[in-house]
Protein backbone atom coordinates (compact mmCIF):
# COMPACT_ATOMS: atom_id res chain seq x y z
CA UNK A 1 0.00 0.00 0.00
CA UNK A 2 0.91 3.59 -0.50
CA UNK A 3 2.42 5.31 2.45
CA UNK A 4 0.30 8.71 1.55
CA UNK A 5 -2.62 6.31 1.57
CA UNK A 6 -1.83 5.17 4.90
CA UNK A 7 -0.98 8.14 6.30
CA UNK A 8 -4.84 9.83 5.17
CA UNK A 9 -6.32 7.05 6.90
CA UNK A 10 -4.29 7.27 10.22
CA UNK A 11 -5.07 11.24 9.93
CA UNK A 12 -8.79 10.65 9.26
CA UNK A 13 -8.95 8.02 11.95
CA UNK A 14 -7.63 10.40 14.50
CA UNK A 15 -10.17 13.47 13.61
CA UNK A 16 -12.59 10.93 14.24
CA UNK A 17 -12.18 10.90 17.77
CA UNK A 18 -10.31 14.08 18.60
CA UNK A 19 -11.16 18.29 17.84
CA UNK A 20 -9.15 19.57 15.29
CA UNK A 21 -8.53 22.39 17.21
CA UNK A 22 -6.11 20.67 19.48
CA UNK A 23 -3.55 19.78 16.63
CA UNK A 24 -3.01 21.55 13.89
CA UNK A 25 -3.19 19.86 10.56
CA UNK A 26 -0.23 20.19 9.36
CA UNK A 27 1.74 18.76 11.84
CA UNK A 28 -0.44 15.71 12.44
CA UNK A 29 0.09 14.98 8.84
CA UNK A 30 3.42 14.87 8.59
CA UNK A 31 3.58 13.10 11.90
CA UNK A 32 0.50 10.33 10.09
CA UNK A 33 3.27 10.77 7.76
CA UNK A 34 6.11 9.56 9.56
CA UNK A 35 4.36 6.88 11.59
CA UNK A 36 3.11 5.40 7.83
CA UNK A 37 6.62 5.24 6.29
CA UNK A 38 7.71 3.44 9.61
CA UNK A 39 4.89 0.96 9.26
CA UNK A 40 5.36 0.33 5.42
CA UNK A 41 8.91 0.36 6.13
CA UNK A 42 10.19 2.96 3.98
CA UNK A 43 12.32 3.78 6.92
CA UNK A 44 14.88 1.59 8.45
CA UNK A 45 15.17 2.32 12.16
CA UNK A 46 12.50 4.98 12.23
CA UNK A 47 15.52 7.64 11.28
CA UNK A 48 13.86 11.05 11.41
CA UNK A 49 16.73 12.31 8.77
CA UNK A 50 16.31 10.24 5.91
CA UNK A 51 12.82 10.97 6.60
CA UNK A 52 12.92 15.39 6.29
CA UNK A 53 15.21 14.16 3.15
CA UNK A 54 12.87 12.15 1.83
CA UNK A 55 9.71 14.63 2.65
CA UNK A 56 12.55 17.80 1.36
CA UNK A 57 12.65 18.97 4.85
CA UNK A 58 15.19 21.46 5.03
CA UNK A 59 14.63 21.95 9.04
CA UNK A 60 15.43 18.66 10.39
CA UNK A 61 15.71 19.54 14.16
CA UNK A 62 12.12 21.61 13.96
CA UNK A 63 10.32 18.37 12.09
CA UNK A 64 11.84 15.92 15.02
CA UNK A 65 10.46 18.19 17.65
CA UNK A 66 7.01 18.00 15.95
CA UNK A 67 7.33 13.94 15.77
CA UNK A 68 8.69 13.60 19.02
CA UNK A 69 5.83 15.79 20.47
CA UNK A 70 2.91 14.12 18.76
CA UNK A 71 3.72 10.52 18.05
CA UNK A 72 2.26 9.44 21.40
CA UNK A 73 -0.65 11.56 20.99
CA UNK A 74 -1.72 10.41 17.65
CA UNK A 75 -1.31 6.65 19.15
CA UNK A 76 -3.14 7.48 21.46
CA UNK A 77 -5.47 8.97 19.38
CA UNK A 78 -5.76 6.30 17.18
CA UNK A 79 -5.63 3.53 19.62
CA UNK A 80 -2.56 2.35 18.24
CA UNK A 81 -4.16 0.70 15.64
CA UNK A 82 -1.56 1.77 13.05
CA UNK A 83 -2.54 -1.53 10.39
CA UNK A 84 -4.64 -0.38 7.45
CA UNK A 85 -6.47 -2.87 5.53
CA UNK A 86 -7.97 -2.27 1.97
CA UNK A 87 -9.54 -4.00 -0.40
CA UNK A 88 -7.01 -3.55 -3.28
CA UNK A 89 -5.12 -6.72 -3.73
CA UNK A 90 -1.09 -6.88 -2.87
CA UNK A 91 1.38 -6.37 -5.80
Amino acid sequence: MNAFTQAAVLIHRYYLKQSILDCYPKVMMIVCLFLAYKSEEILYNGDIKQFCETIKEKDHKNIQDMVAKYETDLLNGINYEVEVLTPLPGV
